[in-house]
């Protein structure tokens, strides 16, 4: 489900009484009419959707409000007329209302929450072409933007009867610039393989080459992506601390029944989008070069199985499809039936076999349902 800004903007003549908001004028260009009509806008947030979780003993507040910057632009030039950036104080989930003023006539406004303070935009180009890092993302504060193209502020007169009560309301559609991927559920199925009686426990789990950057806009065109968490587990481990808590749950200890019984794990780690479909990856290790995003299960194998006395760390590799903007990626089925691979240097996949991929529309835009088996 989308998030959505409803704006209801009120436009006030330039005299107005002494309680109003101060005029914004634009440039004076000589034989031009200037527009000094001024209006203020209301805009509220409403968050309808109920967070998930990033593991099963923590809240994630993936609608959370931590702060709006609103801009409002000229729908001829692009200009910028006006904006207004507030931090919200307390813990916001439902809705939230601020207030600016702006010219009257045709605009396009944008607005971007739980980003950083946005400076030097000048035009509405400038907005979509700057960069967030996925390190400004958290748990509880995912960025989101969203706007409206065609909002026709109508001038209110508090002086003129006609008028005195015209309000012009704008709807802004907004959603995460990033995407969610969940593990749910894992089946460890050891009968009748050597690794029979086995004790597995899975003691990490994170994510491989993930992208870092993207723009305003939701594009990454035009722009040098930043790579996170390139390469290797040691490459995961010295990533900065804010990218490490978005893709990283290690280390954790979590026994497995190797019998075939399906084990809840609910963990969350959250990405910016990455359109690399190649299968195979032929760019050297630790080069930061576009590959898939990789979902990496660290376990440990232990006691004495039907093969004889273990105690080593195996590794199992997965590969993500595509990664779209506001989607998630539920993995609900992964089965494993064999011993990993000795380390996760390589960004060879362990999974051979096709990808099963069903959508359903719930909570985030869109969410893909991945199943494995090895």
């Amino acid at each position: 489900m989308k998030k959505i800004f409803y704006l209801s903007i009120v436009a006030l003549v330039a005299l107005a009484l002494p309680s109003c908001n101060k005029s914004i004028r634009s440039v004076e260009t000589p034989g031009e009419v200037v527009n000094t009509a001024t209006g203020n806008v209301t805009v509220t947030l409403n968050t309808l959707e109920n967070p998930s979780t990033k593991a099963l003993s923590s809240n994630a507040a993936e609608s959370k409000i931590n702060a709006v910057h609103v801009f409002i632009f000229d729908k001829t030039t692009g200009k910028r007329e006006t904006d207004r950036f507030e931090q919200v104080t307390g813990t916001v989930n439902g809705s939230y209302t601020m207030t600016l003023t702006s010219l009257t006539g045709l605009k396009e406004v944008w607005a971007v929450v739980n980003a950083p303070r946005i400076v030097n935009v000048e035009n509405v180009t400038a907005l979509k072409q700057k960069v967030s890092d996925l390190g400004e993302n958290s748990i509880t504060n995912l960025l989101m933007t969203g706007y409206n193209a065609n909002v026709d502020i109508q001038e209110t007169n508090a002086n003129i009867t006609s008028q005195a009560s015209v309000v012009t309301n704008a709807d802004i559609n907004v959603s995460r610039l990033g995407a969610r991927i969940s593990l749910n559920n894992v089946t460890v199925d050891f009968t009748n393989t050597d690794l029979e009686g086995a004790t597995f426990a899975v003691t990490g789990l994170y994510l491989k080459n993930v992208v870092g950057s993207i723009c305003m806009d939701g594009t990454s065109s035009g722009i040098n992506l930043t790579w996170y968490n390139m390469s290797n587990q040691s490459n995961v481990l010295a990533a900065p601390a804010a990218i490490q808590a978005l893709t990283k749950d290690m280390p954790i200890s979590l026994a497995c029944n190797s019998a075939g019984t399906q084990t809840a794990l609910g963990y969350s780690w959250y990405v910016y989008p990455n359109a690399t479909t190649a299968g195979q990856d032929s760019n050297a290790e630790g080069v930061a070069a576009p590959r898939r995003t990789r979902l990496v299960i660290k376990a440990h194998l232990s006691g004495t199985s039907v093969g004889g006395a273990l105690d080593e760390d195996t590794y199992y590799v997965f590969s993500i499809p595509e990664i779209r903007r506001n989607y998630a990626y539920n993995i609900n089925t992964l089965k494993i039936t064999m011993r990993g691979k000795p380390n996760d240097d390589s960004d060879e996949p362990t999974n051979s076999g096709a990808v099963s991929a069903t959508i359903t529309v719930q909570g985030w835009e869109s969410e893909q349902t991945l199943e494995y088996n090895l």
